[in-house]
């Protein structure tokens, strides 16, 4: 009774916090944006933050009146279905949720008297088309089915297979495809994503990272006996922290402290957001958590930095904004110990927040709708559509990079070779701007050639007449 007291009063004060701040569409931190080099500049704020949801849950009694009820410890996962229903794992409680947008709740997974359904550590939670529900049970080392109403269905434990002798199933996140594969990442994982077929048997391993390895480790090979790099070299690949699976298919990866944290997989495994153009920036973060839009927009979610990126899907960083909360003060909008992050249908982001026992859930501002909406447009080729969009975001913030690219690459599909030389030099993009100067000088050898030989070759006349006119004369003396 004291907790739900308690927590009443929180989502009272967060509550009136998120209508101030969605009246002054301020935030309790600064955003930044990148610039052709990856550094930060500040911004107008993309995203402020608005509610928060799940610290109190309400039921709805025979009478149609709602009663409080104790609502998240420590929020794990989160998984956003397409009609906007929130489904979340809770370590704290053992158990898993569905909730609305109001906190509602309307399913529970892992409760009851049977004991088959009973959950111990739950994780990774998916909501699969198909209307079930997967967990990732990790200290019961399976996969809980339940469906949506949270009555429990089956359960997919380690495949018998003699390749996973040495393997410990412990699933952390699970992910299913169109075709009803199975994605698992398991806890300590190194040999990469399981896939496991409909029918829970092993398929195989996909896209682990790789081993790093320094200048001074290939040295030790050199020079070290067989028996000395055995015991020096123990180390593997980075374990694989979240996943995440597009409306298109394209599987995608999170994993912190390596060089490419984000990375989408292509059918081989390479990763698809590794460009060799010269207008990409590095994109600064370790991810742990990660989400994809309708829009094709990933959010990453940096754990450590309690930051929160946006990348295109050209992989070109958009803005980041959030920041960590200092010690115990818990301020919404800001970060404590988040462990999710997911994405709703209008592109609202909700963070789960294990210091919190709660959501934060962030919804954009003008500035952030305009930038997807031209992001969206510019990856599918449409330069010139987006390019209004751009010159809305310039009127909001001048400095910001990707907008005036964005306006050089639609002058250049418009035929506009001046606006394109001087919006490449405000995009400091070398590669748009010499094109352009290559079509001005096309142009003016086109249009101007044949009047230049022309001039030339009459100036030439003009001079030999003159030449010629001046020694008659003096002869004639």
């Amino acid at each position: 009774m004291k907790k739900i007291l308690i927590s009443i009063i929180l989502s009272f004060a967060f509550s009136l916090a998120a209508a101030t701040v969605a009246y002054a569409s301020s935030a309790p931190y600064r955003s930044a944006a990148f610039d052709v080099n990856g550094g930060g500049t500040w911004t107008p704020n993309p995203y402020v933050p608005w509610k928060v949801i799940g610290d109190l849950f309400y039921i709805t009694g025979d009478d149609g009146g709602q009663a409080a009820v104790e609502g998240l410890i420590s929020p794990s996962d989160l998984n956003i279905c397409p009609e906007g229903y929130i489904y979340v794992t809770d370590l704290g409680r053992h158990l898993a949720f569905k909730i609305d947008g109001q906190s509602n709740l309307l399913a529970t997974f892992g409760g009851g008297d049977d004991p088959r359904a009973r959950l111990n550590f739950p994780n990774g939670i998916h909501a699969a088309p198909d209307g079930y529900i997967y967990i990732a049970d990790t200290s019961n080392q399976r996969i809980a089915v339940f469906d949506a109403t949270g009555e429990f269905a089956r359960e997919i434990t380690k495949p018998d297979d003699y390749r996973l002798d040495r393997v410990m199933f412990q699933p952390m996140k699970i992910r299913q495809d169109a075709r009803g594969y199975f994605y698992v990442v398991l806890l300590g994982g190194t040999e990469g994503i399981m896939i496991l077929r409909p029918d829970g048997s092993f398929e195989g391993y996909f896209g682990s990272n790789n081993v790093y390895t320094s200048a001074m480790d290939r040295f030790k090979r050199i020079i070290f006996s067989d028996d000395m790099i055995r015991r020096d070299f123990t180390r593997t690949a980075a374990s694989i922290a979240d996943i995440e699976i597009d409306k298109h298919g394209f599987l995608y990866a999170a994993t912190p402290n390596v060089e490419h944290s984000v990375v989408k997989y292509s059918f081989n495994a390479s990763n698809l957001l590794i460009n060799t153009d010269d207008e990409s920036a590095a994109i600064p973060g370790n991810f742990t958590s990660i989400a994809v839009s309708d829009k094709n927009i990933i959010t990453a979610l940096d754990e450590g930095q309690g930051m929160i990126f946006q990348i295109s899907a050209g992989n070109k960083p958009l803005y980041r904004f959030s920041g960590k909360n200092e010690g115990l003060q818990l301020q919404l909008g800001n970060l404590s110990s988040p462990s999710a992050v997911a994405v709703d249908v209008n592109d609202n982001i909700y963070v789960a927040d294990k210091d919190f026992s709660a959501i934060q859930v962030f919804r954009p501002t003008e500035l952030g709708k305009l930038i997807q909406e031209a992001t969206y447009l510019t990856d599918r080729g449409l330069f010139v559509e987006a390019k209004p969009l751009w010159e809305q975001v310039l009127a909001r913030n001048p400095f910001y990079y990707l907008a005036h690219l964005g306006i050089t690459k639609a002058n250049l599909a418009e035929g506009d070779w001046d606006g394109t030389m001087l919006a490449a030099r405000r995009a400091y993009n070398v590669k748009y701007f010499s094109e352009a100067y290559w079509q001005v000088r096309v142009y003016l050898m086109r249009n101007y050639f044949n009047h230049a030989v022309f001039g030339l070759v009459l100036l030439f006349a003009v001079i030999i007449f003159v030449k010629r006119l001046r020694k008659r004369r003096g002869e004639a003396k």
